[in-house]
Formats: structure tokens, C-alpha cells, sequence
């Protein structure tokens, strides 16, 4: 999440509110960029050092505080030190200017495979509680009419979607739980495309209330063989 900063004054709420403004911003233009091209190369291994430099920081951590200009020096997997004017001569540089630095999103709970279906049912109820509005809900329409029609293609091609969606809205980990495991193959694209998005995800292994294989089938197998993998 980014946009520019204008001045003295920042507190959290203002710099929260101000990333829906994003439209009118140069960082969104900055971020339309492929993440390959941003990140130093080797991101993520032990010795790789790289800062991210002279961001308005927002460490949600009353024990390091917030900062309207900051750097963030990153070694390995881990944030070693956040402060104005971080030395760090042998790391890479991430010009974020104009930008909000600040911890990723983590999404608990998600269906990622639903994304195709966005908008679908959106007046429904989760499921039918006698009342009008719950003749089509989500048990009946979702789980047992449309996730049955799923390929492992449309599987693959829905995660992949929601995955990269939520990493441009800075959401950068979630439990993905999959109620659409028909086949080994429906589970291998589930897996192949959280792998692709190239971000945190836990995948839940899960089967729904209709049209997919009840808990006494091979499913069980089938998630102790994903897990060794």
C-alpha cells in the first residue's frame, strides 16, 4: 500500500485513509510494476541484505513506532532494524519515496477458488434458514451447483487470480480453504497455483457440505500425500 505523503501531521488513520486514494498517486503507477523487477535478486536467502528506503513507515508496533520518513533493512526473511537514515553501504537499495511501508495483510480465512464467482450470489444467505431470502444461498448455489462444475483448470486459474489480487492489496498471507477437491488433480492445481502467486499460504485441505467427496473417501489419503510433498 502506498501513496504520496503531504507533510507533518500523519497519524495512522490519515495514512490508512489515504491508500484508498491511490488512483490520483505515482505509486500506483510504481506498482503496476512485476515484483521480479522491484525486488533485489536472491530476496529471501540468508545472506541478502537489501533496504527499503525513505518511506513513511508504519510498523504497527508501539515498541518501534511509526515514522514520516524511514528506512527498513531487511536480512534474509528477517527486519533487523527500522529507523530514519540506516546505514547499511553492502545492502540493496528500494527507493519507496511517496510510499507507505508497512506489514502485510494476513487473511485467516478465504475461498480462494471462488474468486470466478464474484458477485454471484450476492444478496444470498450462507444457508437456508426458512426465510425467503435464504431459498438461495451459499450451501445450496455455491458448494453444491458450481464448485462441482469446476475443473482443476478453473481451479488453478481462480486461486491464481485471487491470490495475485490479494498481494496487490497487501495482503501478503492467507489460509486458503479448498472445498473444491474432486480429484487429485483439482488438489494439485489448488497447491500449483498458491506456489505461483510466490506468496505466504497455508492450504487447507477441505471438502464441502455438497458435491465434493465426504470425509470417508480417499480424501484423507490424498491430504497425508499432499503433506509429505
Amino acid at each position: 500500500m502506498c501513496e504520496a505523503h503531504r507533510g507533518v501531521g500523519l497519524t495512522r488513520r490519515r495514512a490508512l485513509f489515504a491508500g484508498a486514494l491511490l488512483l490520483g498517486s505515482g505509486c500506483l503507477r510504481r506498482g503496476t510494476v512485476p515484483a521480479r523487477e522491484v525486488l533485489p535478486s536472491d530476496t529471501g536467502k540468508a545472506d541478502r541484505r537489501y533496504l527499503v528506503k525513505g518511506g513513511v513507515v508504519m510498523s504497527m508496533s508501539p515498541a518501534v513506532g511509526d515514522f514520516a520518513r524511514a528506512d527498513v533493512l531487511v536480512e534474509g526473511r528477517r527486519i533487523v532494524e527500522v529507523g530514519p537514515d540506516v546505514k547499511a553501504p553492502d545492502a540493496a537499495v528500494i527507493d519507496a519515496a511517496d510510499c507507505i511501508v508497512m506489514p502485510g495483510v494476513i487473511d485467516t480465512h478465504h475461498h480462494q477458488f471462488e474468486t470466478a464467482l464474484r458477485g454471484a450470489l450476492a444478496e444470498g444467505l450462507v444457508t437456508d434458514d426458512g426465510r425467503a431470502p435464504g431459498e438461495r444461498n451459499y450451501f445450496e448455489e455455491i458448494i453444491g451447483k458450481l464448485a462441482p462444475a469446476y475443473r482443476s483448470e478453473d481451479v488453478y486459474a481462480s486461486v491464481l487470480l485471487g491470490a495475485l489480487s490479494q498481494l496487490d492489496a497487501g495482503v501478503t498471507t492467507v489460509v486458503d480453504t479448498s472445498q473444491v477437491i474432486h480429484t487429485p488433480e483439482h488438489s494439485d492445481a489448488l497447491v500449483q497455483a498458491l506456489k505461483d502467486a510466490g506468496r505466504r499460504a497455508v492450504f487447507a485441505f477441505g471438502t464441502g457440505k455438497k458435491g465434493n467427496r465426504v470425509p470417508e473417501g480417499p480424501a484423507p489419503a490424498e491430504a497425508t500425500a499432499l503433506r509429505v510433498r
